[in-house]
């Protein structure tokens, strides 16, 4: 299948991208800044080459609805990381109405997964002490990335209860210094493994993002097979 991926060029979404190949399946990237898709994916094994590039912004609905003309999935990875307070606006315009553009053009284009790349960060514990989760309710917090990573969520979980093909994905950590949009290592919140395998039996499929959990609706990923466990929620 032919999956449409934002944020392709970033840590998350290179190897994303790597693994989506290795899976067979063949990639176009929405990217700002073409020239960094050569750099960033070769280094993975990714063959950069064979990757469709679309040049545009998630902000901008016009490039949006191209990218997602013709493809069958989309996996959206692209955000703003930063715990500048001055930068709290802009951390919405794209963490949230980007998220929103993407999520809602794909699947008003009949994308079927549409992955959304969320974070633990927005979320919190149901009950003190109780680990975190798929389920865990999202996350009240100060920080400008929280809020709006928070808000996004929000979005993805609506379109969930909608009934859209919509999976939302959860790193707990990220990091590897041999690649060249190396991230900060982060210490991931404690987890139930007992739950996560309940969870990836139950997915019957295979995650491309080692150390992840999943929240799906329930057709996501029955058409795709995504390669290493997740966790995973059927949405109502």
């Amino acid at each position: 299948m032919k999956v449409l991926m934002t944020g392709g060029t970033g840590y998350v979404g290179s190897h994303a991208v790597a693994a989506l190949q290795q899976a067979g399946h063949g990639v176009r990237l929405l990217a700002r800044s073409p020239e960094k898709v050569q750099p960033n994916l070769s280094p993975l094994g990714a063959k950069a080459d064979e990757v469709e590039i679309v040049s545009g912004d998630v902000m901008e609905a016009r490039s949006v609805t191209s990218a997602v003309e013709g493809c069958d999935a989309a996996v959206h990875a692209a955000s703003i990381y930063s715990l500048d307070s001055r930068r709290a606006a802009e951390l919405m315009r794209v963490n949230v109405e980007g998220t929103r553009t993407v999520l809602e053009s794909a699947v008003r284009a009949g994308l079927d997964p549409v992955v959304y790349v969320s974070s633990a960060v927005c979320l919190r514990p149901a009950r003190p002490g109780e680990p975190l989760g798929p389920d865990s309710p999202v996350r009240e917090t100060t920080s400008p990335y929280g809020r709006s990573k928070a808000e996004a969520e929000r979005v993805a979980r609506r379109m969930q209860e909608e009934g859209a093909p919509v999976t939302i994905v959860y790193p707990a950590r990220s990091g590897a210094p041999a690649t060249p949009t190396w991230a900060n290592n982060t210490r991931s919140p404690r987890t139930s493994s007992a739950a996560g395998s309940r969870c990836s039996r139950r997915a019957g499929s295979r995650s491309w993002m080692p150390g992840t959990w999943a929240r799906r609706s329930p057709r996501s990923w029955n058409r795709a097979r995504v390669p290493g466990g997740t966790w995973c929620r059927a949405a109502s």
